[in-house]
């Protein structure tokens, strides 16, 4: 099952939907780092747009190996050091913006040309917002039960 991405507008959505969960570290955990793992070398290694979207938890489970050919691959236990050959975007906080026309999550935005990589978000919760907005990146969790990337604007 692949992974989904909902982005919360308002942490009492976030509250109601995960009310008595949000505390037990076998439901959900914080995502530690996100990279962009390209999939092509060379000049258009950038414009590429079937890079890698590598998400990294610390989870106790036994450490398991993650499908690396998957669009969003989730690490547990920190084990993404390795899999990293140096090529790889750590995703800082002004990385991310959602863009609510496309329904989709941009990561890098560029001006004038295409971000680096976008997925489309399988739910926003609370409403949309009117134009581009960042992504909380205080408050980024990771759902284990529902495999699911939980944001937040």
């Amino acid at each position: 099952m692949a992974s989904s991405i909902y982005i919360y507008t308002d942490k009492k959505d976030y509250d109601n939907l995960y009310k008595g969960k949000t505390d037990a570290w076998t439901f959900q955990t914080h995502i530690i780092d996100m990279f962009i793992k390209p999939t092509v070398s060379g000049y258009d290694v950038y414009d590429c747009h079937e890079n890698r979207l590598w998400v990294v938890t610390n989870v106790t489970k036994l450490k398991e190996r993650p499908s690396l050919q998957r669009t969003i691959v989730h690490f547990t236990n920190g084990s993404a050091i390795d899999y990293i050959e140096g090529d790889e975007l750590l995703i800082e906080k002004e990385n991310i913006v959602y863009n609510p026309k496309t329904n989709q999550l941009e990561f890098f935005p560029r001006r004038l040309r295409k971000p680096l990589m976008s997925i489309r978000v399988d739910k926003v919760i609370g409403g949309r917002p009117d134009k581009k907005t960042k992504i909380n990146f205080k408050k980024k969790f990771y759902d284990i039960t529902n495999n699911r990337l939980n944001l937040f604007v």
